[in-house]
C-alpha cells in the first residue's frame, strides 16, 4: 500500500545527503543471506554504501532469513550494475525459489500463478 513508511525513517543516524537522495522513496529486493556474515552476532547492523547509495540490513520472515538491500527509486538498474552479475543472479534464484504453483500468502500481492508457471518452464526446458 502506498505511501509506505519509509525504512530510513528507523534509522536516525543517517548523513543528511545520504538520506537525501532517498526523497523520492525507497525501494528494495531481498537475497539469501550471504556465506560467511554472521547475522546473529550483529542481528541490528547496517550496511551503507554510497556508491551506488544503498544499504543493506538483515530481516526475519517466518518462512526464512533475508538481506534486505534498501535503494533509492528510480536507481535499481544502477545499483545492481554496481553490485555485480552474481547480485542479479542471486535475486533471480530468490524470487525462483520463493515462488509456488499455489495460492501464495506472504507475498499474495507480488505473486502471479501465470508468471510462476512461464518460469518454471523456462527452467524445466532451459
Amino acid at each position: 500500500m502506498f505511501p509506505r513508511n519509509n525504512i530510513l525513517d528507523h534509522i536516525p543516524d543517517l548523513e543528511p545527503t545520504f538520506r537525501d537522495s532517498f526523497t523520492l522513496g525507497t525501494g528494495f529486493f531481498n537475497l539469501l543471506p550471504s556465506e560467511g556474515i554472521d547475522w546473529d552476532a550483529e542481528p541490528d547492523a547496517i550496511w551503507i554504501s554510497n556508491s551506488p547509495r544503498h544499504l543493506v540490513m538483515h530481516y526475519e520472515y517466518e518462512v526464512t532469513s533475508v538481506e534486505a538491500f534498501y535503494f533509492p527509486i528510480g536507481q535499481l538498474e544502477e545499483t545492481f550494475k554496481a553490485l555485480g552479475p552474481e547480485v542479479i543472479s542471486d535475486a533471480r534464484k530468490f524470487a525462483v525459489t520463493l515462488m509456488r504453483n499455489r495460492p501464495s500468502n506472504l507475498f499474495r500481492r507480488w505473486h502471479s500463478s501465470a508468471l510462476v508457471g512461464r518460469a518454471y518452464e523456462k527452467i524445466v526446458n532451459g
